[in-house]
């Protein structure tokens, strides 16, 4: 994209012509700054967006000043062109530009109402009547919007025919709230959202906007798991019995695992990964955030093998599409909560406990989903403090539909110098010896405060584990990890 910093109706003129002899990139960004949009500039900016036209490329309005940019929109420019306020709006919504949305109602006005609140979000929108989308045979847009009417007959065929033609695509509905009940029941049919009338224009916005982005993170896994699916069949005619299979396989999960034995400043972290079925659902990850900040996802899938391996390695993209950009641990747990529910096999939850340290302020925070709490031993006083937060398991109730359920909480606290921090899975505590006993979480915490001078602190847990049960084979997958402060 080329940028042109607007200066002046004829020196811009000339700057903008250039640009388009050079036919070198189809997009031209123009910034005008704080200018105020006087008549003689609105009629330049009409004028290169016609010629852009004519060239088949596409132009991007940045208007700075607030007064004019409202001006815009109140006058409906934004129909003729593109207009952003600053060149971070433009940024954050210009991902909504590729997405179409059918919206399919027979009122009118209600039909231009939503017609124009996306528009203004860039989004690409084809209006329908009921009937008209009856007619289709095939669905073009991304996401489908519609209104619960009192034809219901009509309305339920309407939704079946789209969940005929694109299971997967997600629908919002509109309700009234005397309809609310009723239109409660259409979720088993396939609708994602409910949006109550009268609404706000945001409501619409936010709504299309989340599914749209929901709906691209589910095609994109579907490409994963057909990926998955195609190297699994490969592997079949490769291999002939099943424990190759899996060796491979155990091969591809420790690969996505991250580096053993890193170091932050003066943090080093190991870990020790033990799956019960060569794979596993225990999973761990390690981000560089910044150059500030490094996080730590650590996870337990339910089931095992191959499973729970696979949705690990799901788990693995949704923590690097947002750990780098959702510095909120709370928020960020939220977030993957209400992928795991629209995305995973119904019954599969996880457990998370997720970690994020400043290693310049030695300051960390963190958030808990039913995980096993986090034992953090004092270099300074050699006490043991077990690291909690409220928050749910993941995959079990969304936020959206139970609000005052669901809940996920940040805390914070410092890490000093001599300070260790063990994670582990409920394999070791749920570990159990020929008489029945668990292992239990006295006997790590006992393990930790003899060893807390060992550099070998992992391994000696490992070894009193397989001391306790008498063996090596455990019935469930277990993973710890360490974080040192030197």
């Amino acid at each position: 994209m080329e940028i042109v910093i607007f200066k002046d109706i004829e020196t811009s003129k000339n700057e903008i012509f250039s640009l388009f002899e050079k036919e070198t990139d189809n997009s031209i960004l123009i910034d005008f700054g704080d200018n105020f949009i006087d008549p003689q500039i609105l009629y330049f900016m009409l004028f290169i967006q016609r010629e852009a036209v004519l060239r088949k490329i596409s132009v991007i309005f940045i208007v700075g000043d607030e007064s004019s940019f409202k001006k815009l929109l109140l006058e409906k420019y934004n129909k003729y062109f593109s207009i952003f306020n600053t060149y971070k709006e433009y940024e954050n919504l210009k991902r909504f530009i590729k997405f179409k949305v059918a919206n399919i109602n027979n009122e009118q006005f209600v039909k231009e109402l939503i017609t124009n609140i996306l528009t203004n979000d860039r989004f690409n929108v084809t209006e329908y009547s009921s009937k008209d989308f009856l007619m289709k045979r095939k669905i073009d847009e991304d996401v489908v919007i519609l209104e619960y009417k009192d034809e219901k007959k009509n309305f339920f065929e309407v939704i079946k025919k789209i969940k005929h033609l694109d299971k997967n695509i997600p629908v919002i509905l509109l309700s009234n709230d005397n309809d609310l009940e009723q239109a409660l029941t259409t979720i088993r049919l396939g609708v994602n959202e409910i949006v109550r009338k009268p609404f706000k224009r945001e409501e619409i916005s936010n709504a299309v906007k989340r599914v749209a982005v929901e709906s691209e993170l589910v095609k994109e896994n579907e490409r994963l798991f057909r990926e998955i699916q195609k190297r699994e069949k490969e592997l079949t005619v490769l291999y002939n019995n099943l424990e190759k299979e899996l060796t491979l396989a155990s091969e591809i999960q420790k690969s996505l695992m991250p580096k053993n034995d890193l170091h932050f400043g003066d943090y080093r972290i190991r870990y020790i990964y033990k799956p019960s079925q060569d794979i596993g659902g225990d999973f761990c990850d390690i981000l560089e955030v910044d150059e500030n900040n490094f996080a730590v996802a650590f996870a337990d899938i339910s089931g095992h093998g191959i499973p729970a391996s696979l949705l690990s390695t799901m788990l693995k993209v949704y923590i690097l599409n947002y750990g780098y950009d959702i510095k909120d641990t709370a928020k960020l747990t939220e977030t993957l909560n209400e992928d795991v529910i629209r995305v995973f096999p119904r019954g599969k939850f996880i457990s998370l406990f997720y970690l994020m340290i400043d290693f310049h302020n030695n300051r960390m925070k963190f958030c808990k989903a039913a995980q096993e709490s986090a034992f953090l031993l004092r270099g300074e006083t050699g006490e043991i403090e077990e690291l909690s937060t409220e928050g749910q398991v993941l995959g079990l109730f969304s936020k959206i539909d139970f609000p005052d359920i669901v809940n996920f909480e940040e805390k914070s606290t410092d890490f000093n110098k001599g300070d260790k921090l063990l994670l582990y899975t409920d394999g070791i505590v749920e570990a159990r010896n020929a008489d029945g006993e668990f292992f239990g979480i006295e006997r790590i915490k006992e393990i930790l405060l003899e060893s807390k001078n060992s550099d070998d602190i992992l391994d000696i847990i490992l070894k009193e584990l397989y001391k306790f049960t008498e063996s090596e084979k455990l019935e469930d997958d277990l993973t710890f990890l360490l974080i040192e402060r030197d």
